[in-house]
Order: structure tokens, then sequence, then C-alpha cells
């Protein structure tokens, strides 16, 4: 059937062509909007552009073969979120500061297998005992569990509480914050001859 003029009829099959073809573009674009959200929230560049002394990363490779620094990916979908949110800038497995002393850096290290079929992690501090000789220190080690929840923060100097006690503590130098995101806080600090902790949230 045609028009007088020529010109075929707008049938109704049309119509519905067309608004399945916007349909499909309009859902195809929300895809890739959630995709690149995706990306954006598991960024492995923090952990990819950290800086380690050449002396570190040796030592580390050599004492850790089969261990790997944690990166936001490793992380359960949920806590890359609240990570991001507040530290997108920062490696969850990594952490450099005066530890020890005020006038020297030192490195902390959350490791997790290289392999994702093994189990277990590793919390490490590297220090320096003399003129670039370095030293791991493990704070905390499993061989069984791999959590999804643990990063490292930095800790400056301050005063510290301990969440169920009335204990507290005054710290002269940096500390590392060891958090299972939403289940706890434990602040390790260097105190006279030998790193301590303190849970400053349960």
């Amino acid at each position: 059937m045609r028009l007088r003029n020529g010109s075929a009829p707008v049938t109704r099959g049309g119509k519905i062509g067309g608004l399945m073809k916007r349909c499909l573009i309009v859902l195809m674009s929300l895809l890739a909007i959630v995709s690149r959200a995706s990306v954006c929230r598991a960024s492995n560049e923090p952990c990819d552009s950290v800086k380690i002394p050449p002396t570190v990363s040796a030592l580390l490779e050599k004492s850790f073969p089969h261990w790997r620094i944690e990166k936001p990916s490793d992380l359960d979908p949920s806590y890359q979120e609240l990570w991001a949110k507040k530290y997108a800038a920062d490696c969850p497995g990594f952490v450099a500061g005066h530890f020890q002393k005020r006038d020297s850096i030192a490195y902390a290290v959350l490791l997790v297998p290289a392999d994702q079929s093994r189990k277990g992690y590793r919390l490490i501090i590297f220090t320096e005992t003399t003129k670039d000789v370095w030293h791991p220190i493990v704070l905390e080690k499993d061989d069984q569990y791999t959590p999804t929840s643990a990063v490292i923060r930095l800790a400056p100097p301050g005063d510290y509480e301990e969440a169920d006690s009335s204990k507290k503590v005054h710290t002269l130098t940096d500390g590392i914050v060891s958090e299972r995101i939403e289940a706890g806080v434990l602040v390790y600090y260097w105190s006279r001859t030998r790193f301590r902790s303190i849970s400053t949230s349960v």
C-alpha cells in the first residue's frame, strides 16, 4: 500500500522497531557507564606506582618470593568502594613513614599470595638497621585465611586510646593502621625496643 504522494505508510511495526532500537542504545550506554565505574573502583594504579628502594624491593622478592603487595582489586567489591571514597590515591597494601625514628623512613607492606589459589597474608615492616641494610619484621601472618577487607594506612604521631579499656598511648613517631574495614582497627607503634599494638576500634 502506498499513499498518494508515493511515500510508504508508517506502520505500527516500524514505530515499535524504532523504539526498541532507542532502548537498546540507552541500555548499552548505561552498561558502559557502569562498566567504567567498576573499573575506576577497582583501579590498582596507586599500587602500581609504589616506590620502594631497590634494596628493599630485592629483599622483598628474596624473602617473600611467592607474595605480592595487596591491591584495591583484592578487596571485596563493597570494600573497594569504601576505600576509593576515602583513600583513592593510596595503596591499601603499602605505607611509608617514620615508624622508628623521625629522621628515617621505613616501609610497611600487606602481602597476599601471588598465586590466587593459595591462602594467607603477611603484614611486614622493613626497617633500616644500618646504612642501606634492611630488616623485615613480621607483625601479622596467616597461612589459612586471605582477608578481603584488610587494609593498612598511616597513623600519625599522637594520642591513641584502646576501644575496650582505659589504656592510652602517646606516640612520637608514625604508626601503621591495620584495619579490617567495618570490623576493627589495630594501630602498631614503636615503643623503645619493639613494635606494640593497640586496638582502637572493635
